[in-house]
């Protein structure tokens, strides 16, 4: 099951639900910590939507927050130069842009009303 945008605990139990009706809350948590722990997944906390977890191994990219729908997408690559927003002497080692506004599906709606 391939999903292309970060998930919340309750979506990835919605989803195990879907394949395995029995399964309870506590058994995705002790897996996503598992999966987390061997780099399998990697944990995304975003500062409006929360603690999101996606497949490790993804070229680096950002993520898009829709203000509207809450849901969160995956934007392709990185238009970010480290070497050119620290200040002499820093080192950047990682970082994480969110962006915030209206998908495309709410700008169509808010559009039609």
């Amino acid at each position: 099951m391939t999903c292309p945008q970060p998930l919340r605990i309750g979506e990835i139990l919605q989803k195990a639900k879907a394949v395995i009706p029995s399964i309870d809350q506590a058994t995705v948590y002790r897996n996503i910590k598992r999966l987390v722990e061997q780099g399998w997944l990697l944990k995304i906390t975003h500062p409006l939507a929360g603690t999101m977890y996606e497949r490790s191994g993804k070229e680096h990219h950002h993520h898009f927050y829709c203000r509207k729908c809450d849901s969160v997408f995956e934007l392709p690559g990185c238009g970010i130069n480290d070497e050119h927003v620290a200040l002499a002497g820093m080192t950047v080692e990682d970082h994480e842009v969110f962006f915030y506004g209206v998908c495309h599906e709410c700008s169509q709606h808010l559009q039609r009303t």
